[in-house]
């Protein structure tokens, strides 16, 4: 069994399977689903009986030296405090774009009772409140989906790190269950 640089190599009787030796690229498989950690560890008892225990505390030492619960902790509080303060942004702005949709309301009513002859300034100003009302309403949206963004980014971290636990978790009880 060799290890190194995140691969694990290790041989077993190649009766059933032709070559013998089983690559594992431990940073692409982990962190991974309890069914797959279980499917992996059954298959590395029926292959290599005998060096099971080495490689699965090899899989082990992997596992606790790339899992560090302060690193998710720490990345689930960033994107936790970015998502309140955007959606709080976004939250706030609503109130300067109500009040610039009932100022074109009013506009839109002041320039209807107009005579046709006096209308076109006023409508043009009518035009860039619009105007300011877009870019307004664009701001808050790309507030809401920066918002969604990290709203996503938390909820991968958060099952990462989930994962990474029950991963641990695992391979430790089947490998204490081989005594």
């Amino acid at each position: 069994m060799e290890f190194s640089n995140g691969i694990l190599d290790f041989k077993y009787d190649g009766a059933s399977y032709e070559s013998g030796h089983m690559q594992l690229v431990l940073n692409q498989f982990f962190p991974t689903t309890n069914t797959r950690v279980r499917f992996l560890m059954n298959k590395i008892i029926a292959l290599n009986p005998i060096e099971r225990y080495q490689i699965a505390e090899t899989i082990l030492t992997y596992l606790k030296g790339a899992y560090d619960p302060e690193e998710y902790r720490a990345a689930k509080k960033d994107y936790a405090n970015a998502v309140v303060s955007l959606r709080t942004k976004a939250g706030e702005m609503q109130e300067g774009i109500d009040k610039q949709a009932a100022k074109i309301a009013r506009m839109k009513q002041y320039i209807k009772e107009l005579p046709r002859g006096k209308k076109k300034p006023y409508q043009e100003e009518l035009q860039q409140e619009k105007e300011k009302l877009k870019v307004l309403k664009e701001k808050q949206t790309n507030l809401k989906r920066d918002a969604q963004y990290n709203n996503g980014r938390f909820i991968e971290v958060n099952a990462k790190d989930k994962r990474f636990k029950e991963n641990i978790r695992i391979i430790e009880e089947l490998s204490a269950g081989w005594n």
